[in-house]
């Protein structure tokens, strides 16, 4: 990592993978469960893999779902795939 970049860095690669697994047990913890993830949100699929691989090894397999909205010329255009699983 470049110097520059590094004086940017608001978290390290650890601090964020630390709470990424904080969030997934808290999820896992709580009384009702999800049963699908579909990040919606520009670059949430990076987030979204982190989270649901640690999901995963918190005994939480979800079925993915995805979301794409774009706006050209002023129209908003949105694609939702279906999950990749039943739920």
């Amino acid at each position: 990592m470049s110097a520059e970049r590094r004086d940017r860095q608001i978290y390290s690669e650890a601090e964020i993978a630390q709470r990424v697994e904080a969030a997934a047990r808290e999820i896992a913890r709580a009384p009702r469960k999800p049963e699908i993830a579909v990040p919606v949100l520009a670059g949430a699929f990076v987030f979204a893999a982190d989270l649901l691989r640690a999901l995963a090894r918190e005994g939480i397999d979800l079925g993915r779902g995805r979301a794409h909205v774009t706006i050209h010329g002023g129209r908003r255009m949105t694609f939702l795939a279906p999950p990749t699983r039943e739920v």
